[in-house]
C-alpha cells in the first residue's frame, strides 16, 4: 500500500512508513515539483518542464526507500549491506 501511495502522494507514504522527520523533506520536494510544473504551464518559469519531473521523481525515490525500510523492519529482515546479523542494529 505504501508503494502505491509513494507514486501518488509521497509525503503520505513517508508519514505512514514512520519517517516522521522525513515528512518535511518529502513535502518540500513534492510541493516544489508541483509549483515548478504549474509555473512552467503559466510561462513564468520555463525550466519547470525539466525541474518539475526531476523533483517529483526524487520525492518518489525518497518515499520508496523509506517504505522499503519500513517493510524490512516489519518482517525482521536486515539490509544486505549492513554486515552480519550481530552488526546490524535492527
Amino acid at each position: 500500500m505504501n508503494y502505491l501511495l509513494a507514486l501518488v502522494c509521497p509525503p503520505v507514504s513517508v508519514f505512514l512508513s514512520g519517517g516522521r522527520l522525513q515528512v518535511a523533506l518529502s513535502a518540500v520536494l513534492f510541493v516544489l515539483a508541483i509549483v515548478a510544473l504549474y509555473s512552467a504551464n503559466t510561462g513564468a518559469f520555463m525550466g519547470g518542464y525539466a525541474a518539475g519531473p526531476v523533483l517529483y521523481v526524487l520525492a518518489i525515490i525518497h518515499a520508496f526507500v523509506l517504505a522499503h525500510r519500513f517493510y524490512q523492519r516489519q518482517q525482521g529482515e536486515r539490509h544486505p549491506h549492513r554486515g552480519t546479523k550481530t552488526q546490524s542494529k535492527l
